[in-house]
């Protein structure tokens, strides 16, 4: 009888298929977080240039989630002020930027 020799370790293998599902999901995640990054730009940009006065960014702050890692800076307070009351789209603009920045404090300050 010949000697037998140990089985060689078999490294991890994986299909074809699963690699494409792998990929598929970290594509995924990666284009809701860039998307995340362009709608935050967006609204500040829109926030800063709307007719309501300037914006104000005081306290920086940790970005959420995964955001940090794309270089995404934090704030902790986002502010405007305005001698009016607040109109519909200006209630809907304060509650988009609630939504895209919960890091911050979201403010609209209106002066007497």
């Amino acid at each position: 009888m010949l000697p037998t020799s140990p089985p060689r370790r078999r490294w991890f293998q994986f299909g074809l298929g699963t690699l494409f599902a792998v990929m598929t999901v970290v594509g995924a995640i990666l284009a809701y977080y860039l998307n995340w990054i362009h709608e935050r730009h967006a609204a500040l940009s829109d926030w800063d240039s709307s007719a309501w006065g300037p914006l104000h960014v005081d306290a920086p702050a940790k970005a959420p989630g995964l955001l940090g890692l794309f270089g995404e800076r934090g704030y902790g307070c986002l502010w405007k002020e305005s001698s009016k009351p607040l109109s519909e789209a200006e209630k809907a603009q304060l509650a988009r930027a609630e939504c895209l920045f919960p890091e911050a404090t979201v403010l609209w300050m209106v002066e007497p």
